[in-house]
């Protein structure tokens, strides 16, 4: 009995030891902000409840696309569970200004700031001077 309870806890640390190092943290390395827009939303109410999201946006003439869904195996990216999000809307978007992404591919130099909604040139401009001294978590 011990030997198999030994074994199980050997097991589960090994996999948290080689899965914890691939979760990504909800920041970027260097960041940089640009005005993201919504490509895409899904909000699926049955089953899991998962949201889905599109965006993309613009650095030096380079369009970068990313899209995530909430739960992500290995992430922590957040995707607010609401269905007001819709195609259009802008929203500021932390990059790393080494490494934006990769354009037309999904990968996650980057994240969407759901609390920075964007209707103006006036708001970005206020969120850049907000997010100097006090940076998004």
């Amino acid at each position: 009995m011990k030997k198999s309870l030994w074994r199980n806890y050997s097991i589960m640390l090994v996999f948290l030891l080689a899965v914890l190092p691939q979760c990504k943290k909800e920041s970027v390395n260097n960041p940089a902000y640009a005005i993201g827009t919504i490509n895409s939303y899904q909000y699926q109410v049955i089953l899991e409840k998962r949201s889905r999201i599109n965006y993309s946006f613009t650095v030096n003439g380079t369009t970068y696309t990313n899209s995530y869904k909430d739960k992500e195996w290995g992430r922590e990216f957040k995707v607010p569970a609401a269905a007001v999000y819709s195609q259009g809307q802008q929203f500021m978007v932390q990059y790393d200004k080494t490494n934006p992404g990769t354009p037309a591919q999904h990968d996650h130099q980057n994240r969407i700031l759901f609390k920075y909604q964007v209707n103006d040139s006036g708001d970005y401009k206020k969120y850049v001077n907000e997010f100097v001294t006090n940076p998004p978590k």
